[in-house]
Parts: C-alpha cells; structure tokens; sequence
C-alpha cells in the first residue's frame, strides 16, 4: 500500500490564492485536491483530482515527481460544486483536472510529488506538495527468494543515541518503519558506562546494571543510560540495539565522579595515569571546549595502558566482562534484537594537547618499552606477551640509535621528541611501540568480552581515525609504519584489528567521505575493508569537527554513503538521534556534525536503503544516483564509449560497435564466486556480453566469454551472470556489451555466491 500525505496545501476553496516568490503583477492561481482525501494509493497509481483557477490564464496543470520528472494533467472538466460555492470565478464551471498513472517505476519510496498551475504567462503557482512515504516493490525480491540466504548477512543503521526511553523508541520506530527489512535493519546505539554506572565507592565500583540514572555530579546527570532499562526497552519495543561498552577516555569526560566513577577513582593516583615527557599528569579538566558529543569534555587525564598496571586492567576487566555477560544473556534470549558491542571509543595516548605534551611516559610504559625492545618480561618465550615478540635489539643497538651510551636495560629511556622526530629512527621505534601499546589494549578488550561468551563476530573496536589533509601526514596503516610528523597518539589501522572481534572505526569529516590521503596509495574504505571484511563504523557524521554549522550537502553525502555500502560494512552509527536536528540549522546551538535527522544524510540514506533492501550486506551496488543525484558512481567508459548519468542510470554511448565499462577500483574476496547482475535495457536481440577483472597490474583474466545476454535469467533487478571467483582480491570489472544503440543501465551489482 502507497500512501501520500498532502503537507502543504497553498490554496483552500474558500481563501484567495497564494504563491511565494511570484512576481507584483502576477495573480496566482488558486485551487484545492480533493484526491487523495485519505492518502492512499495502490501500487503505486496516482489518482489525483482537484480544481485550479487562474485569471491570467490557466495554461496547464503539472505533476513534477521529484523535482525532475514532469507530467501534465487532463484540465477543463467540469465542476458545478466549484461554480455553485464561487460565482465569482470566471472559469469556475471547468475548472476540474484529473491525473491518473502508474508511477510504479519512478517511486523510489521517499519521494515528493509536486502539483501546481502553469498560467498563459508563464507563471506557476504549487497547489500542494504530496510526500510519499511508501515503499515500491524490491527489484531484488525474485533473486532473494531465490536466495534464503542472504537475509544471514544484513547490513544495519544503528543511530547512536543516549538518555533512552519509550518516546525515543517510539519516534524511531515511526520515522523507519517502512524501510527495515530482512537485509536492511534499523536500530540504535547506546552506551552504556560500566567504568561510571557503579554501586559505588562502598561497593568497590561494582558495576551495577539498574543505576539510578537521575543521580547527578556538579549539576550534570552521571549517566543517562543503565543496561538494564536499555534492555527491557529493546525487549519491549522489538528495536535491535548495538551497545558502546565504554570505559576510556569519553566514558569519564562529562564530570569528575569519583564517588561513582571508577576512571576518575583511579586517576587520583597518578600511578594508573598516561604520563606526558615531563613527568607530568594534568587534571582532566585542564583542557576546555574540546569539541565532542559533550559540551567542554573533560579529556586530559587518561588511564595508562601499559601492561604492568595490573590495578587498572583488574578493575577495568572485572566491570566490562560484568556488562558482557548480562548482553550475552540478552543475546542469547533475543538474538535478532543483537547488532553486537562496541568497546572503549578512541583508545588513545593522549593526543589532546596537539605536541604540547607527549603521552606515555609512564613508568610502568616505559618499563614496557625496555621489555618490548629486547623481548624479555612478558615478551619473553612463554610470556603473556610472546605472540607480540619482536626481534630484539641489544644494549649496544639502542645505545647507539639513542646516541648515548647506556650501561644496562634499566637505564634505557623512551626517547623525547625533537624539533623533528619524525626523522629519528630512536623515537621512530617509540612510536611504534605506542601504536602496539593501543593495539594490545583493543586486544585485551575484545578477550575480556569474548570470554563471556560473545560471538567473536558482534565484538568491534572503536578507534577514530581522524582526518589529514596531505599525503606526508596520512595515518599510519600498520604498526611499524613510518613515524609521521604529528603525534599519531599510538593510532593505526592494524592496531584497531583485534584477534577477537573486528574494526571498528569511528569517522568523521573527510574521513566519513572516505576523501583523505593514505601512506598505501589506496583510499580509506578500501583499507579498512583490506584489513577486516566484516568491519563496522560505530560512530560517524559526515560534517566535519571544526566546521560545526555546515552540513553537507546530498551530492557529498551519495558519494560517501554509497561508498561506505560497497565496501562490506556491518554496520553504520551515525551521530545522533538525539543530536542536532537539521531542521534548527543555523540557529544557536546547532552543531553539524552531531545532526543527522531531517538532513541529506539521512535522506540520502533512506534512498539507498531502499535501493539495497533484499541485498546481502557483502554485495556491491551501484544505482547511478537516486531521486535526488545523478552520477556514474565511478564508472568509466573504455574503447572509444562514452558515458552520462541522468534520471537515475547510466547511459552508454557505444563507441566501435559495443559499449565497454571499467568499474571502480575494487576489493573482493578472490576466493568467492560472483553473481553480477546488469539491468540493461536498449541492447539487440542475440547481443553479446564479455566479462573480465583487471587485477593488480592490470593483468586481465577472463570471468565470462562473449556469450548471448538474452540467454542469461532475466528478473525485476536485471540480468543474473554467475561469474567465478576473481583470484586475487584488488582490481576492476570490465563490462562489454554488443550495440550499436546507446544503452541506459539502471544498476550494476556484484553478489558473492
């Protein structure tokens, strides 16, 4: 069923028409719909019935789908109820329009329709505008009955979120209703504190899932979320929730709580606490107005990572795997109510203080250092830590990178940082060593929680990747990449990989656009996806951090969204639902790159959600814009083809008797099968297809000789080509289709079989 709202009526029978933005000397035209008094349609029919009047003139009465697709209505029927109830309109006897037609093909589920005059003048005046808030049949639904199997790897928007409640849960329910689906869900994130949501000082910060959440600190609420109401909701409302088990940096940065919380307990002795080069441990509200989902974050001050602090890790392992194990009940009892859990979002060395100050140099780390260096202590053969052993370096080795001679290990020093750093290769192990140290606290984490129980694929990490704007700055990929002349705060995307779960990276700005430079020479998303296939986002906004008021626009956020579908996502947590609303942009409190509702996101979002609904999550789609784009998606023409996007498709001008398509770059699984399937329409009968993958160096293999498209099993969604799998994982589809006619293609998608 199809249902249109009519939010917007410009004219009532009974009023003189309006019309903004019209010129002095122009009358407008007035008029009313009748139908869709109740707003419904079937199918995707549209009945429209109504009556308009113009005194300059009416010229005609046009339907405009979308902004673009233009359709005219039959006019001059007669309406005696118009001339009876208004005499004094000249033309009020035939003032009666009807449209009638099947616009089944041009929804796409989240479209407006608007109905306005057009005068003799050239003057339009819009009646009403109808928003359609259904969803048109899934092209994919013949293929996904096919294909029971595909409803096992959905692909979910889970909007972060806090302070929840049945309203909250209700409104979202509302507003995405007719989106989920089997491949496509919708649900929400919450974090839930287990450092601060305690019993207490008396109770030794026990972590306590009913915490009392109206409990306040310094005239701010401790926390506005407990597990166990976050659950009973969940339960209640039939809302699958993904939970932020945070106990780092942002878990304490609202307000100093030490009675509650057990970060801010254990940074009152400096012993537990990330020490900068100085020797120096700064109250954690040392820093203000940080930008952050919190106003003036309190992020100075951060527990210390380094293995010897047994103290911190005790108390952090025992309050995380108390919150895993009462969601690993949860989801065992509701699994279909479980996206997973997030830990600990941006683990960190302190970066805060943008090289005023360094971090760790703890003693406890430092100790680490010496023991990592020469793979004794933990790293020894048979330590905790032997699997992350290095080859060791001799005293003689780190006195003489050091430049100074050192009589035994325990004189060893983390070296401090230079006016250049970057180029010392004494530092460049230092900073290696910090990125391990972050590495192994994902690590730890994700254990701790998989040892509850937790399926290993619904635990992620939680790193930030923050943007850079040139190439000699980009971040580090791996562990012991080169240092970089910024404080990378012991960052990489190898780090962020645990052994027991996957990556999860939190990205804003450039970043979210996937639009920053990498060490690799390949892009973001496509590194990511290298480095975990299953990788999620659990926190992301396109606006960036130092540009609070501008949102971005619908172009931006199609190019970035799409991306992020076709690079093998689990999940997407945009900031915020409770965030900034996009209706109040520009006005006092507004912040972008906390708003998520009623922007282009989220439209956008809708759109290709709508698009994908029936697809597998692993699949790769590429629409060629939606109601508000047009755009290739990167697509190329080869061989002498050129190719426009327009109305939705691409278009391919063929050049030398076929149109030939180079895919954007690509990442599959090289050991997986394909099914491509191609909506085309415009080719000849007995025209033929071929197929093949530009790997690495551009070496070509072959995935489908030139063969009859018409003898391929033709469905709603387009042609269906198996193809075998690829053999190596980076590289290009090449398309080529018989024709000497241009070619309109709707969508391109790749599926792994």
């Amino acid at each position: 069923m199809y249902r249109f709202l009519l939010f917007s009526i410009a004219c009532l029978a009974a009023l003189p028409g309006c019309s903004p933005d019209v010129p002095e000397a122009d009358h407008p035209a007035i008029g009313f719909i009748d139908t869709p008094a109740s707003g419904q349609f079937t199918q995707g029919r549209v009945e429209l019935v109504g009556w308009a009047v113009d005194t300059d003139g009416l010229q005609a009465v046009e339907i405009l789908v979308n902004g673009r697709d233009l359709y005219v209505a039959q006019t001059g029927l007669e309406r005696t109820d118009v001339a009876a109830a208004r005499p004094d309109l000249k033309d009020g006897l035939h003032a009666g329009f009807r449209f009638s037609a099947d616009l089944t093909k041009t929804l796409s589920g989240q479209d407006t329709l608007e109905v306005r005059t057009l005068d003799r003048h050239g003057h339009r005046t819009t009646l009403a505008t109808l928003a359609y808030t259904g969803t048109p049949p899934s092209p994919w639904a013949e293929l996904a009955a096919r294909h029971p199997e595909w409803k096992d790897d959905p692909f979910y928007l889970a909007v972060g979120t806090s302070g929840l409640t049945d309203a909250q849960l209700e409104d979202f329910k509302a507003e995405y209703a007719g989106l989920d689906g089997a491949t496509v869900r919708f649900g929400l994130r919450v974090p839930i504190l287990y450092m601060r949501t305690t019993l207490g000082a008396a109770a030794d910060w026990t972590f306590d899932p009913a915490f009392d959440v109206s409990t306040r600190q310094d005239d701010k609420v401790v926390a506005e979320d407990a597990l166990n109401p976050v659950i009973a909701l969940a339960i209640a409302h039939r809302v699958p929730i993904l939970f932020t088990l945070n106990g780092g940096v942002w878990a304490d940065a609202r307000a100093t709580a030490p009675a509650w919380d057990l970060n801010d307990h254990l940074e009152e002795d400096r012993a537990n606490c990330q020490w900068s080069e100085k020797g120096e441990v700064f109250p954690d509200d040392y820093l203000k107005n940080l930008p952050g989902s919190e106003s003036s974050p309190e992020l100075a001050n951060s527990l210390t990572l380094n293995v010897h602090a047994d103290t911190v890790r005790a108390y952090k392992r025992r309050n995380l795997q108390a919150a895993a194990r009462i969601i690993q009940r949860f989801a065992q009892a509701h699994p279909e109510l479980f996206i997973g859990v997030n830990l600990d979002p941006d683990v960190y060395l302190n970066p805060f203080f943008s090289r005023k100050a360094w971090f760790d140099y703890n003693p406890g780390a430092v100790q680490q250092f010496r023991e990592w260096l020469s793979a004794s202590g933990p790293y020894a053969e048979g330590g905790p830590l032997a699997a992350y052993r290095r080859a060791p370096i001799t005293l003689e080795q780190a006195s003489a990178l050091a430049g100074r001679p050192f009589a035994d290990w325990t004189q060893v020093a983390a070296p401090l940082p230079t006016e250049q750093f970057w180029k010392d290769p004494w530092f460049g192990l230092w900073e290696q060593f910090r990125r391990h140290l972050v590495a192994l606290h994902y690590e730890d984490l994700a254990r701790w929680v998989a040892e509850t129980g937790i399926d290993r694929a619904k635990i992620f990490s939680s790193q930030g990747f923050n943007p850079t704007r040139q190439a000699d700055t980009a971040m580090p990929v791996f562990i012991d990449s080169p240092t970089k002349p910024y404080d990378t705060a012991g960052v990489s995307i190898e780090g962020a990989k645990p052994t027991h779960g996957h990556l999860g990276a939190i990205l804003y700005g450039d970043s979210a656009r996937d639009a920053i430079p990498m060490e690799n020479g390949g892009t973001l998303f496509a590194t990511l996806q290298a480095f975990d296939p299953d990788w999620g986002i659990p926190e992301f906004n396109l606006a960036d951090l130092d540009r609070p008021q501008q949102v971005v626009d619908a172009d931006t956020a199609y190019r970035a969204l799409l991306g992020i579908a076709n690079n093998g996502v689990r999940f997407l947590s945009p900031m915020a639902w409770n965030g900034s609303n996009g209706l109040f942009q520009g006005q006092p409190g507004f912040v972008a790159y906390t708003s998520w509702r009623h922007t282009p996101q989220e439209t956008v979002f809708k759109d290709l959600a709508i698009q994908r609904q029936g697809l597998p999550r692993s699949a790769k789609l590429w629409p060629f814009g939606l109601r508000l784009n047009d755009a290739l998606d990167g697509w190329q023409g080869e061989a002498g083809t050129r190719v426009t996007a327009g109305r939705g498709a691409l278009q391919a001008t063929p050049g030398g008797g076929a149109a030939t398509l180079l895919s954007p770059p690509l990442v599959l699984d090289p050991q997986r099968p394909q099914l491509l399937v191609l909506a085309v329409e415009g080719a000849p009968g007995g025209s033929q297809v071929e197929v093949a993958w530009l790997g690495e160096g551009e070496a070509r293999q072959t995935l489908l000789p030139p063969t009859a498209l018409d003898g391929f099993p033709r469905s709603a969604a387009g042609y269906a080509l198996a193809l075998p799998a690829t053999g190596s994982r980076a590289g290009r589809l090449w398309i080529r289709v018989e024709s000497q006619a241009t070619l309109v293609i709707d969508r391109v998608a790749l599926i792994p079989r």
